[in-house]
């Protein structure tokens, strides 16, 4: 049982098994953080594990986000239970001293303190990063969708996935014209944030929003679209909807309608390979096949 959704490795691994080809995406692990802290990586193939799980995060951490950018992998942590501090836990794919399969890890546990990066207060759920002007600025969320935005020196740059749908998640993409775009998802509805090219200190405009939606999960980018899942009926006719939205304009472009027959607690979406799978309360696998172009 997965606590955040799935990332998908850059490449494929460098020592790969016998007889495996080195040119497929399949030998690209698929990463997966349990709910005891362990971190697997499975062949997408086969869905086999490359190695032992890498023993990464205490039981009673509340992992929210988790995404590989580069030669690392990063997972943040909440602190909203369990007693764990927040932080990013970081492991570097690169190194060979201890490994996840053929996979290494680093030893190095960054805390990322709020006070310290200025982000003061309890009511920022969700954070992420991205590159802006040659710097790096970490974006936080709160319940109630205001961003607070700092720049991050000499730390190393992450890119971050959403988490959990019981609180605010943050995706973000940079458009053709150089915008960067922010989406995070509150308790009724999904709210598209737009950073105009022009501007050296990031300042957030909200750009449009998807209202009237029950308890949108985290959402996902995948070539110009924006996908996420929200919930509707009552009882037990509750079920899922997957939505999929222009990400520039917030023009619904589909709706699963009444094809999802269950729920879910998380409403955690992976993709990978051109397509978009989830699991529901019923034990369940969906899988939708994404456009490459809008």
């Amino acid at each position: 049982d997965s606590r955040v959704t799935p990332s998908m490795a850059p490449a494929a691994i460098r020592n790969l098994p016998p007889g495996a080809d080195d040119f497929s995406d399949g030998n690209k692990p698929l990463f997966v953080l349990s709910t005891n802290g362990d971190l697997h990586a499975i062949h997408l193939r086969t869905g086999e594990e490359f190695g032992a799980p890498l023993k990464l995060l205490p039981a009673s951490a509340t992992p929210t986000t988790m995404d590989v950018a580069g030669p690392n992998l990063y997972v943040a942590s909440s602190a909203k239970c369990g007693g764990v501090p927040d932080r990013f836990w970081i492991v570097d794919l690169d190194d060979d001293e201890e490994q996840i399969g053929t996979i290494g890890r680093s030893q190095a546990i960054q805390d990322y303190a709020r006070g310290k990066l200025g982000l003061s207060g309890t009511d920022f759920q969700a954070r992420t990063a991205f590159e802006w002007h040659g710097k790096e600025f970490l974006v936080a969320v709160s319940d109630q969708g205001k961003l607070s935005f700092q720049e991050v020196k000499s730390q190393p740059m992450i890119f971050g996935l959403p988490g959990s749908s019981d609180s605010p998640s943050l995706a973000t993409w940079q458009d053709a014209s150089g915008n960067r775009w922010i989406y995070a998802n509150l308790h009724d509805s999904v709210r598209a944030f737009r950073v105009t090219q022009g501007q050296v200190v990031p300042e957030s405009m909200q750009a449009w929003q998807v209202s009237e939606v029950d308890s949108p999960g985290p959402p996902v980018l995948a070539n110009g679209i924006l996908y996420f899942l929200s919930t509707t009926g009552s009882g037990p006719s509750k079920h899922l909807v997957l939505h999929a939205v222009d990400a520039l304009r917030g023009e619904e472009l589909y709706n699963s309608g009444a094809s999802i027959l269950s729920n879910s607690s998380t409403k955690n979406l992976a993709i990978a390979n051109g397509h978009l799978s989830f699991s529901t309360a019923d034990g369940s696998l969906y899988c939708f096949g994404l456009p490459f172009q809008m």
